[in-house]
């Protein structure tokens, strides 16, 4: 049934063309997917039944199968800072001069925020990033690619002038008479043009500048014209953003369905690092490695998609790329003379830019084994992944159980050389960072990114805390911080011992300090304690072994900078007391 309905309709259409025709090698085209049908030397008007059945039989199973000559995405490479290397294919039918020709419409619009709104909108802008954009024909070599403007197709529209600027516009070439009462003038003569404030009137022989604003007579001695013409854009051929435009390829070799490779750099898409710790009993825990994808540029459909660690340098990130943003010259070198100041980069959210738009988008699960490392770079590769454009995506990247350790950590605040005497340096509210200490076994190193700890009992996960885990080769030691616990107490003071006046250099005093931690174990367990603290001066001892590292110093200070290191155990309940000496120059 739906054979013969396809039959019967492509008669009908082939009927349009069936009067008088020989053909020798007939082309059809439909949708931009051209079938060959050749029929050698057919006499329509003797075999018309005949080339009927043909056609129609090529014609419905070219109906079936016929898809849109475009671009596919095979595979995206995505950086935490918000760019994106797109890397896409498609089929294309080439002319006869061995030329491909791309619509603008092939190539995606940028995303940007509305000056109305907190939504993404689309614009006219196609910022591929300067110098990334690339086309490869494998088998063929490219000639060159050129960019043009489009013929617009329009229609027209007559509508009623509403305007008195609009009338004298309408009637230019129109013979007229203007009186301007304020300044007891008339003049006749031909609409010679119209600005926005004044006509201009000739009347072969002289010209008068009238004021639209002082013309209160106006008489037509033509007949007028009432009606304009409102030009109309066919919505095949322009959008409401921008001229449209095409890219034509020059090939060096004719292929009839030419494969092409299109890559470029975008901004719009990028990646969150993240992970999650259980803890177990007999200290192991299950260590959880994982990414979101945040896709506000486009979709695609089973692509490879490269998670990527590292620090990668785009020096002309904010340039655009001429062939396809189409801005003018004035434009391209207005940017690139004028770059913008480039942020301070600290955290992990230092390599991507969060967006502000509002997610409306559908979050998808799924998992996809670890990457491999390529130079400088890492990628953490996902096979087959599609995000449609405005969704998120989470993935697990690796898994795998480790071993831990518990450490608590205690760091103090440095001394001055600004020492001001009678005022010694105190502090009774200390915080003391539970701590674990676990090796890399993932196989791969870790990236900068937020961690997550929980203890589930019961089938309940208990939330434990949030903190940074900063980047680990495989296989290294990883310390991160789990919560502040309570249940350790601890304070610390300074002492000012002794005062020596000197005169050496910009200094006055030799000041002599004795510090004073004290720590109290209020767990049911012992624990490990690990104190820092960084010293301006001279260390000289310590009631608990210590260990100093010499930092690098201040040119214009005469004072040596030091980092001094306690580790230490306390049992349940106990309390100790550490008492270190050292000196230093005070102004």
């Amino acid at each position: 049934m739906i054979f013969n309905f396809l039959y019967t309709g492509f008669i009908q259409m082939l009927s349009v063309f069936s009067t008088k025709l020989s053909v020798s090698n007939t082309i059809i085209a439909v949708d931009k997917i051209h079938y060959y049908i050749v029929v050698q030397k057919v006499e329509m008007k003797k075999q018309k039944l005949q080339f009927y059945g043909l056609s129609a039989f090529f014609l419905c199973t070219m109906f079936l199968n016929a898809q849109e000559a475009s671009f596919s995405t095979k595979e995206i490479s995505l950086f935490k800072n918000g760019n994106a290397l797109f890397l896409k294919q498609g089929y294309f039918p080439t002319s006869q001069q061995g030329s491909i020709v791309l619509d603008n419409l092939l190539f995606p619009k940028a995303m940007e925020m509305s000056s109305e709104s907190h939504y993404a909108v689309q614009t006219a802008r196609f910022p591929f990033m300067i110098g990334t954009l690339n086309f490869n024909a494998p088998n063929n070599h490219i000639k060159q690619i050129q960019r043009r403007n489009k013929p617009t197709d329009t229609d027209t529209l007559l509508q009623h002038i509403t305007s008195f600027h609009d009338l004298l516009k309408a009637n230019r070439g129109q013979k007229v008479k203007v009186i301007l009462p304020e300044e007891n003038r008339a003049f006749e003569g031909t609409i010679f043009s119209v600005s926005e404030e004044e006509v201009f009137l000739h009347n072969g022989k002289d010209f008068f500048l009238a004021p639209i604003k002082k013309i209160r007579d106006f008489k037509f001695i033509d007949p007028p014209v009432n009606t304009q013409k409102i030009l109309l854009p066919n919505p095949k051929m322009s959008t409401p953003f921008t001229k449209p435009w095409e890219i034509q390829l020059d090939l060096e070799n004719n292929h009839p369905n030419q494969l092409l490779e299109l890559s470029y750099l975008r901004r719009g898409i990028t990646w969150l690092p993240f992970y999650q710790i259980e803890f177990l009993p007999g200290h192991k825990a299950n260590l959880d490695f994982k990414a979101e994808i945040i896709n506000d540029l486009e979709s695609f459909d089973r692509a490879k998609v490269n998670l990527i660690v590292g620090i990668p340098s785009f020096k002309y990130a904010y340039g655009e790329d001429p062939i396809v943003s189409g801005q003018s010259l004035a434009n391209y070198l207005e940017r690139m003379n004028n770059p913008p100041q480039q942020k301070r980069e600290e955290d992990f959210m230092s390599q991507m830019r969060i967006s502000s738009i509002q997610d409306d988008g559908n979050q998808v699960l799924a998992s996809a084994p670890f990457g491999q490392e390529i130079g400088d770079l890492y990628y953490y590769q996902l096979k087959d992944l599609s995000l449609c454009e405005s969704c998120r995506g989470m993935y697990t990247l690796a898994s795998s159980q480790v071993d831990y350790e518990d450490i608590y950590t205690l760091r103090l605040t440095g001394n001055s050389e600004d020492y001001e005497q009678d005022k010694d340096q105190q502090n009774s509210s200390l915080k003391v960072w539970h701590t674990i200490r676990f090796k890399n076994t993932l196989g791969k190193p870790t990236t900068t990114g937020p961690v997550f700890f929980f203890h589930t009992q019961q089938g309940v996960r208990l939330p434990l805390g949030q903190q940074l885990m900063e980047y680990t080769p495989a296989e290294a030691m990883a310390t991160t911080n789990v919560a502040i616990t309570p249940e350790i107490q601890a304070d610390f003071i300074d002492l000012e011992i002794d005062r020596e006046d000197i005169d050496k250099d910009d200094y006055d005093y030799l000041v002599k300090v004795k510090g004073q931690i004290r720590l109290k174990n209020d767990k049911r367990i012992a624990v490990n304690l690990h104190i820092e603290r960084p010293i301006i001066g001279d260390p000289k001892n310590s009631s608990i072994p210590w260990k100093t590292l010499a930092l690098a110093s201040n040119l214009n200070s005469q004072n040596k900078n030091n980092l001094v290191i306690w580790d230490l155990t306390l049992k349940p309940g106990e309390e100790k007391t550490i008492e270190y000496f050292y000196d230093f120059l005070a102004r």
